[in-house]
């Protein structure tokens, strides 16, 4: 957990100077952040708790490293596409991210059996 604050702490001070990122766009990039992080944590859960991996790219038991290098590498794909994206693109794709991320770590933890619905 330590090593993923670093990761995080590192990838905001190095994207803080983005041109035309506005304030919202930090806002919603931060939610993101946050919901990488949820999903990391729940899909150790999931591990713990028997559950396998469904990302293919990962593998069935990634290791701690292998998720929190896929969240960074999340995060940086995030805010690069985002820097880059017209204007008007940006809220819909952030909102439809952080709603996929979510959905990640809600269905960690149904499977990990830590909450029913």
């Amino acid at each position: 957990m330590k090593r993923l604050s670093l990761i995080i702490i590192i990838l905001s001070a190095t994207t803080a100077q983005a041109s035309d990122m506005r304030d919202e766009d930090w806002m919603r990039t931060y939610i993101f952040t946050g919901t990488v992080v949820a999903d990391l944590v729940t899909t150790r859960m999931l591990l713990d708790n028997g559950g396998i991996e469904r990302n293919p790219v990962l593998g069935k038991r990634p290791s701690n490293q292998m998720l929190v290098t896929a969240g960074a590498l999340a995060i940086a794909i995030h805010v690069a596409l985002v820097e880059y994206m017209p204007l008007q693109w940006r809220a819909p794709f952030q909102w439809f991210t952080i709603g996929m991320e979510s959905g990640f770590a809600l269905h960690n933890l149904r499977v990990a059996g830590v909450i029913n619905f």
